[in-house]
């Protein structure tokens, strides 16, 4: 029996996205923001209800905005490699921000704005599998505001052994597990109730045979449209250096015509 995969879109919303797993979602925030479980209140998720189908084009990506006392979190996944990422999460951070603020209030009102960005591949040039990043002086290393928060998770390097008793570890490869084995091992580490319903859910969607090939058709139609992008992006290509195109020229048209639609999954 094949183990469906957290990180799939579709997957993740029904483990952390449905009103009865709120318990999963703010066990998995408290502990992505390194916050006590009972420092967060209310907690809102923006299209819950959304079906992922109707979305096509993003593979392996997801986008869940999430209202938690005030604060505006957004957590993306974005599995496959995607060139301007960074200036990407940047622009929707801006976007969130910006937004918080109504009409005719004052700046002071803005609200603290926090992206947790988990990746399928390396961003950044480092060992650790956590960048955080804010608004700080170059010199003095004086924070200009609160208000910006961005967390970078790097899923290949986390390694195998678990990290000083780290729930963060647990969490990211818990949403990085595609075997039985692999929770099997989740499960013995961790303590956290919240991430062992996380695994059971996991295995009631592999047990399930109905649910199980739906998802599994939702995968596949997602890799047959990355394989017809990809094609089609090749031949563009030939077809504009057939032209006389330099390749920065090319490169830039080909960024500019994926726009969203290169694989990632957002709360």
């Amino acid at each position: 029996m094949r183990t469906v995969k957290p990180k799939l879109d579709i997957v993740f919303k029904l483990v952390f996205a449905t009103k009865e797993n709120e318990d999963i979602l703010r066990g998995f925030l408290a502990d992505m923001l390194l916050i006590k479980r009972g420092e967060i209140g209310t907690i809102i998720v923006e299209d819950p209800e959304e079906q992922p189908e109707e979305e096509r084009g993003k593979l392996c990506r997801l986008d869940l905005k999430v209202t938690i006392d005030g604060k505006i979190v957004n957590i993306e996944l974005q599995v496959k490699p995607e060139e301007y990422f960074g200036e990407r999460s940047l622009f929707y951070w801006a976007r969130m921000y910006t937004g918080s603020l109504k009409s005719g209030d004052g700046y002071g009102r803005t609200r603290e704005c926090i992206s947790i960005n988990i990746l399928g591949f390396n961003m950044f040039d480092c060992e650790e599998y956590c960048s955080e990043f804010g608004l700080y002086e170059r010199n003095r290393r004086e924070l200009l505001t609160d208000r910006l928060k961005m967390y970078f998770y790097e899923l290949p390097k986390l390694g195998r052994q678990l990290e000083d008793d780290d729930p963060r570890w647990l969490w990211l490869k818990f949403i990085d597990s595609e075997s039985e084995e692999e929770l099997n091992m989740i499960d013995k580490t961790t303590k956290e109730p919240e991430i062992k319903k996380a695994t059971m859910i996991i295995r009631k969607l592999s047990a399930d045979e109905k649910e199980r090939r739906r998802i599994e058709r939702y995968e596949d139609s997602l890799h047959d449209d990355a394989t017809l992008r990809d094609s089609w992006e090749k031949s563009i290509v030939r077809s504009m250096k057939a032209a006389g195109l330099d390749e920065k020229t090319i490169d830039s048209i080909i960024a500019n015509s994926r726009g969203d639609h290169s694989g990632t999954a957002r709360m």
